[in-house]
């Protein structure tokens, strides 16, 4: 499979990452001004947690930051000063979001150059004997346009799911044989409660619950972890996907996640405002089927 970066341990152990979506610079018009801007506080607590200092001394070692779109901060000359001790002491990966168009001229490749990946989605599989878990980071704004550039779409309804990013997306959870944790900055709504922006992401919702071919069986996703929504934290299980729907981190908000591979639970541990949600039961796909 192309675009899958292969780990391989020793022996399955609980791994834990930092989670965090939105950490913008500016809050949006329509946003209330007593709700702040808080990206400042948020990298300096993430920092603090991967020196594990203060209260996280004796915490085990963070395996990875994933940064879940919209991180506006890590583009920003007046954050180099928390984000690059940062991504020297821990891995961090990062998800495309809208606002991502405005630092790299909407040009998707340019982003991917940047950071060094060779495609705008990509997957980190760990495997060990008894158990794997695998990592799959989504594209959801990136179009082809007439000039044959990767576009950046802006601004919500206008996410996108190219064809062949479907395509790997069904092989990816088909051929899994653990966990399958799905991250996108789609601002996906949890499903049966309310209609998806576009038919895009409802064509991923179907393909993350393995519905998405009548009469055929198809392995849903573990959990899927949204980004984008920045004021409506939820945890739903639909269908057998766990769907996480973060604060947003201008809010003050960023969680330590920590999943179990082995008895398939995970414990989702939020920082400052964000929800916590323990002990997820994130079986997904039946065993004996």
């Amino acid at each position: 499979m192309k675009n899958v970066t292969r780990i391989k341990l020793e022996k399955a152990r609980p791994m834990a990452f930092l989670f965090e979506s939105d950490l913008e610079v500016e809050l949006h018009e329509n946003e209330n001004p007593g709700l702040g801007v808080h990206s400042v506080q948020v990298l300096s607590e993430m920092l603090k947690e991967v020196r594990r200092e203060g209260e996280y001394a004796g915490q085990p070692p963070v395996d990875f930051i994933l940064s879940n779109g919209d991180t506006d901060a890590r583009f920003e000359e007046a954050y180099e000063h928390l984000w690059k001790p940062l991504e020297s002491l821990c891995p961090s990966y990062h998800v495309m979001g809208n606002h991502e168009g405005g630092y790299f001229e909407r040009d998707g490749n340019k982003w991917r150059e940047y950071l060094g990946y060779e495609e705008t989605y990509y997957a980190l599989e760990y495997s060990a004997p008894e158990s794997s878990v695998t990592f799959i980071v989504l594209d959801t704004w990136c179009s082809w346009d007439g000039d044959g550039v990767l576009r950046i779409n802006e601004g919500s309804g206008k996410q996108a799911f190219r064809e062949e990013e479907k395509e790997w997306l069904k092989r990816m959870l088909d051929r899994a044989t653990g966990l399958t944790l799905v991250f996108a900055h789609g601002h996906v709504w949890t499903p049966n409660c309310r209609h998806q922006d576009n038919e895009a992401m409802d064509e991923l919702v179907d393909i993350l619950k393995g519905t998405y071919e009548e009469g055929e069986i198809h392995k849903p996703a573990s959990a899927f972890f949204n980004g984008g929504h920045h004021d409506y934290p939820d945890c739903n299980k639909v269908d057998g996907v766990t769907f996480l729907d973060p604060i947003g981190a201008i809010h003050k908000g960023y969680a330590r996640v920590i999943v179990d591979p082995v008895h398939k639970k995970m414990d989702y541990l939020g920082r400052f405002n964000e929800k916590s949600y323990r002990g997820l039961n994130i079986t997904g796909y039946p065993e004996n089927q």
